[in-house]
């Protein structure tokens, strides 16, 4: 099963930290980097998931109110005593 690495497993990894070395990047950029990365990945899914509930908040209202609207028509129409 494949997994992402963890900040941990980055900085552990010796091919990787080989790599950082040939290209002049310090841990501490990286890791600076990757949980800026990260925050910025967690704030856009909840947006998204705010977003997508209040979507569904106002369809389910818009559904209600029309169930409302079209059933007081109904009522209003209906022959018969009150109450029935």
């Amino acid at each position: 099963m494949e997994s992402d690495l963890s900040i941990n497993d980055v900085k552990a990894d010796p091919l990787i930290a080989l790599l950082m070395q040939a290209d002049g990047v310090r841990i501490e950029d990286l890791e600076i980097l990757l949980k800026a990365t990260t925050q910025a990945q967690v704030e856009r899914l909840e947006t998204r998931i705010r977003e997508q509930r209040a979507r569904e908040f106002y369809q389910r209202l818009d559904l209600s109110l029309a169930g409302t609207s079209t059933q007081r028509g109904q009522r209003r129409t209906r022959p018969g005593k009150p109450g029935e």
